[in-house]
């Protein structure tokens, strides 16, 4: 599944794409969310889908059968600013909600345990949340700063982790109380976030400074890992020793060995991202 805009000519134009968010949670499928970024930007109609979510734990009866053929897939797009959800077997879309005019909502997380939806909103001080039970219902909002633009809850803690690339800070917020536990200034342009909560690290890619920034979120000590390219969006598991980076300036996906810190680009044309 390749999510964004479907643009008129035949030829699909890999030049004009980021990719800003991708899945790599079984064998069967890779889902990929394209930025449509047109040489007119002042051209009406592109979509810009952001971010999506998708339950991996489908059970699935048949060898045959696509994993994704009963799940619900979430879409965030920024220039409609709205949340749709869709279904995987059909893409058809049963619910399609306003998130507010102007507010560039950009990213998504899912509490499973309070079946709760947050969405981050870059050019607003709140982050939304929304009930996947009652998804038509009016959202609650938490009051945080504008700017953030990667979020990751940790449900069984009720912990919110997020990066800010206006304050440039790595944020901890405790969602019961209402407070911030850790932050830390990251600096050099974070621009997403990845948590492996069995081995207690968080990665971040820094996109000015060609780096990932590791850091224990039991501790919160810290270090820098230096790569090759620009990373701007990671993608990784829980107890899995390795991580998928998206590159900023070249195009392409990068496998990264959280080990041996050696990484390998992957042999699939994405375009430039």
């Amino acid at each position: 599944y390749a999510i964004g805009r479907r643009p008129a000519s035949a030829t699909f134009p890999l030049n004009s794409l980021y990719v800003s968010a991708f899945d790599i949670g079984n064998s069967y499928s890779k889902l990929f969310s394209f930025i449509n970024r047109p040489t007119d930007l002042s051209q009406s109609g592109h979509r810009f889908v952001t971010d999506f979510y998708y339950d991996d734990d489908t059970v699935v009866t048949t060898t045959t059968q696509h994993p994704l053929s009963q799940s619900d897939l979430y879409v965030v797009c920024s220039s409609g600013s709205s949340l749709e959800k869709l279904s995987t077997s059909t893409l058809t879309s049963s619910i399609s909600k306003p998130l507010g005019a102007n507010t560039f909502p950009q990213k998504i997380a899912i509490d499973k345990i309070r079946n709760k939806l947050f969405v981050t909103h870059y050019e607003a001080n709140y982050i939304s949340v929304h009930d996947i039970s009652n998804l038509s219902a009016t959202a609650t909002t938490i009051s945080l700063e504008e700017g953030i633009v990667d979020i990751i809850i940790d449900s069984t803690n009720n912990i919110l982790y997020y990066i800010n690339n206006i304050s440039d800070k790595f944020v901890v917020y405790n969602i019961a109380s209402s407070a911030k536990v850790f932050e830390k200034d990251l600096g050099f342009l974070p621009t997403s976030l990845s948590l492996d909560f069995a081995n207690n690290f968080a990665y971040v890619a820094n996109n000015t400074r060609n780096s990932l920034t590791k850091i224990n979120i039991t501790s919160f000590d810290d270090t820098n890992i230096f790569v090759s390219f620009r990373p701007f969006c990671i993608e990784g598991r829980d107890n899995s020793d390795i991580l998928y980076i998206g590159d900023f300036d070249s195009g392409g996906v990068y496998k990264f060995d959280k080990i041996s810190q050696d990484t390998i680009r992957l042999p699939y044309n994405f375009g430039k991202i």
